[in-house]
């Protein structure tokens, strides 16, 4: 078999990493294909500042967790592989390892690492690999490598990455992955870890159902303790559990954890990421009650939202509604599928193989349902159409939860569900002008370029991508978009995490990795205000948000809190604002829903952005 680049188009991954540094010397030369003098490294691709090149060579002994060692001519700004952990310290002699769950080979087997090489400047120099071993083993090159240095610890070589995708549960997995990967010596403008660990507190404020010993909020008790479904997100400043975005804003969760594990794993945050991720899967596969039946909303929006109170005190009806083989929604339970196939590749790289299990049984299922029997989910829960409408229709989710079963699980007949849907359905296939809840078009047509490999798939995304470049932004450097007159920071991060998941698989890295951190830094205070509550410089005080804007027990909390001029009684730390208008303007207002309302799928895609780039910084 072949490892790194595998045969199988379906498990083609790609893992950045960063490594900067400044040039200690810088000269323009005449640009030199590499491979001169190890004859089985070879450019594939030069381009301004660096090149693309795979090292193949048939391993000669059998392996059981391996590492090679490679030496370029000169100092590298930026090196990037595939499937391995990699790590340096001086930018020109790299140690790369097996993930734990790619350690074990047989003699005969080919390795194929492909590597992305980066100079300072355009025109530099291209500095050539000079030097590979295998365990010790001379692959080709000249001369040994230089032995560490005993009293200099190069870090740690058996960190699992996380990786975009994994095998097949994977039996050796460790509960507590060892950590982190090569980090980079660049520190970012802001400190990306401390503001994920703020967001995951959003996310706690957000829970219904009875919280556990380990809750972190102490102004947040057991809530909608009568619902049918126990357990769940409350949606934004409300207390309704709407299906459509809380499984949307659990894939997206999910994806960076799996994309970006190490900027978890650096920031401390795994545990209560799992805890995050695990209070709206528990959610999904109790809501699937049967075969073909899903409980797809919570609550009545017009009476919750008639009610400016405390969870805790909620005394209004609490419907559940549902989608059935006879009142489908396939957008629902494909993006509910989509939810839990990214959960069974999350949790087992926790090594939680047991949970895994039963997120992949249920997205099988879910999956089947969302194929056989089509709809839109509003037809069959009208209740949400004037909250969360499904304006974009269930054909992306169809192809995007296919793709991720694809990913989960490898199995071809995904896939090619994947590719069917893809060609038969026009409106997967265009321009889309947002990645949101709603429309997973550009995340679709990004994953079905991950499982196959497929050229025309990467052209849907790099004309997304150009789309960026040629959209508006307001004066501070905010992307703007036709949607964005509702909640612009939510776009604006949902975007930053898209460019960030381009770049983790080799599309227009520098570009992407240059836009995702505009716009999170953005958000965080470039512009002179963060945007994120509790966190950072000038921060909303008032979001549009109830059960932050009630006092503490017993006192009332009622329209008098909907109108107090002050700020919220408690803090709703890390959540998201809606955010600035078209000129930068923003006005700290409870009552304005649209720019200070906050909600758990505008902290999905900013969250997983954050942690993109933690893991790059």
């Amino acid at each position: 078999r072949v490892m790194g680049m595998r045969s199988s188009k379906l498990t083609m991954s790609w893992i950045t990493f960063g490594i900067f540094s400044i040039l200690s010397l810088a000269h323009a030369l005449t640009v030199k294909a590499p491979g001169d003098t190890c004859e089985l490294f070879e450019a594939t691709q030069l381009w301004g500042d660096g090149y693309e090149a795979h090292l193949i060579f048939v391993i000669d002994h059998e392996v059981h967790g391996w590492e090679v060692n490679l030496r370029f001519e000169s100092e590298l700004r930026l090196l990037e592989t595939w499937d391995e952990v990699i790590t340096t310290e001086d930018n020109i002699n790299f140690k790369l390892t097996n993930m734990e769950w790619d350690a074990d080979f047989d003699v005969g087997d080919t390795l194929d690492i492909k590597l992305n090489v980066f100079v300072e400047n355009e025109g530099d120099f291209l500095p050539d690999l000079i030097h590979a071993d295998l365990d010790g083993s001379l692959i080709c090159g000249n001369g040994p490598q230089p032995t560490d240095d005993p009293t200099t610890p190069t870090g740690p070589t058996d960190a699992p990455t996380g990786p975009t995708e994994v095998p097949t549960k994977p039996t050796d997995a460790p509960t507590e992955p060892t950590g982190p990967a090569t980090t980079n010596s660049q520190a970012g403008k802001y400190p990306y870890g401390d503001v994920i660990a703020k967001s995951l507190l959003f996310y706690e404020a957000q829970r219904s159902g009875p919280l556990p010993a380990n809750n972190r909020v102490p102004w947040r008790g057991d809530s909608g303790m009568t619902d049918e479904v126990l357990g769940g997100y409350h949606d934004a400043g409300d207390h309704v559990k709407f299906g459509f975005p809380m499984a949307s804003m659990t894939t997206i969760l999910t994806w960076g954890g799996i994309s970006f594990y190490e900027g978890y794993e650096k920031a401390g945050q795994l545990e209560w990421l799992d805890d995050a991720l695990k209070w709206s899967m528990d959610y999904f596969m109790i809501a699937h009650a049967s075969e073909y039946e899903l409980v797809g909303q919570l609550g009545d929006g017009g009476l919750d939202h008639a009610f400016w109170g405390r969870p805790e005190e909620m005394t209004m009806a609490r419907p559940a509604f549902r989608i059935t083989a006879d009142a489908p929604g396939s957008d629902l339970a494909g993006e509910t599928a989509a939810a839990l196939a990214a959960g069974y590749i999350y949790f087992n790289l926790r090594g939680d193989t047991a949970y895994a299990d039963q997120c992949l049984e249920n997205a099988r299922t879910l999956f089947d349902f969302a194929d056989q029997y089509r709809g839109t989910y509003v037809d069959s829960i009208p209740q949400a159409a004037d909250f969360y409408n499904s304006w974009s229709g269930y054909h992306d989710e169809l192809v995007w939860s296919a793709a991720w079963m694809a990913k989960a699980t490898g199995e071809q007949e995904y896939a090619d569900k994947a590719e069917d849907f893809y060609n038969q359905f026009d409106d997967v296939q265009y321009l889309p002008g947002e990645f949101s809840w709603d429309n997973k078009v550009a995340g679709a047509q990004l994953m079905l370029w991950d499982i196959t490999g497929d050229d025309k798939y990467k052209s849907n995304v790099e004309d997304f991508l150009d789309f960026f470049k040629s959209t508006t932004y307001t004066p501070g450097g905010l992307i703007w978009l036709p949607v964005s007159e509702w909640a612009s920071l939510r776009h604006a991060g949902n975007l930053a995490h898209f460019a960030l998941q381009a770049a983790s698989l080799n599309i227009d890295v520098k570009a992407s990795l240059s836009f995702a951190e505009s716009q999170i830094n953005y958000i965080l205070g470039d512009t002179g205000r963060s945007y994120v509550v509790g966190w950072g410089e000038n921060s909303p005080l008032r979001p549009h948000h109830r059960s932050s804007s009630c006092p503490d027990l017993p006192a009332p909390c009622g329209q008098d809190e909907f109108n107090n001029p002050g700020p919220n009684w408690q803090t709703l730390n890390g959540a998201l604002v809606g955010g600035p208008d078209q000129n930068d303007q923003y006005d700290d207002d409870r009552a304005n829903y649209r720019t200070n309302e906050v909600g758990t799928d505008y902290n999905a895609g900013f969250q997983s952005a954050l942690a993109g780039l933690n893991k790059m910084f």
